[in-house]
């Protein structure tokens, strides 16, 4: 059974406002949560360009394996995640750069993530995790600031290309670092 509450009492009024307070930071930080199941990727019937938001883009539209380049070494073939991650903690700081070999949920040998298993495991079952969409503009994010660290992961899973840029400059930037947290290892909980 609900209980009333009487506004017209200062406590009754504290009361209010408090559960009217949590009530408004529980939906803005569920609408920074990463969604466990992506949803599929859908246009609105009769607008033209228009898109919902979902959690992962689709397969169709994901990027294709890179070629070599000086600064990164040759994707492993036989690897379903390779990814180099790099991470400053502010600037100006000497970067630490580890790389991510997978074969399923399992760390080749020549992995250097220090949780290598944990992170694995991590991409295979959320590799959408890697390949955000564009930020929803209707999307609430706590203003807060977790420092000046950044990062980055490039690479390949399965064959698709990973190019991404994390900082924590508000709310769904901190839970979207914490989130991919077993890649950065203990540089990017060190931050």
């Amino acid at each position: 059974m609900a209980q009333h509450i009487s506004f017209r009492t200062p406590s009754g009024l504290r009361a209010g406002l408090l559960g009217l307070t949590a009530v408004a930071s529980l939906i803005a930080l569920s609408a920074c949560t990463p969604s466990a199941t992506p949803s599929p990727d859908t246009t609105t019937p009769g607008a033209t360009g228009s898109r919902s938001a979902s959690s992962s883009p689709s397969p169709s539209r994901l990027p294709t394996t890179p070629p070599a380049t000086s600064d990164h070494p040759a994707p492993d073939a036989s690897a379903t995640a390779d990814l180099t991650i790099t991470v400053l903690a502010k600037p100006g700081a000497k970067p630490t750069e580890t790389r991510l070999l997978c074969t399923g949920k399992t760390a080749k040998p020549e992995a250097t993530v220090p949780i290598a298993d944990e992170a694995c495991a991590l991409v295979e079952a959320h590799p959408a995790y890697l390949f955000p969409t564009a930020k929803n503009t209707a999307q609430a994010c706590t203003e807060q600031y977790g420092g000046p660290a950044t990062a980055t992961i490039k690479g390949t899973v399965r064959g698709k290309t990973v190019d991404l840029s994390l900082s924590r400059t508000d709310g769904c930037k901190i839970s979207q670092w914490s989130t991919l947290g077993p890649l950065l290892g203990e540089a990017g909980a060190n931050v």
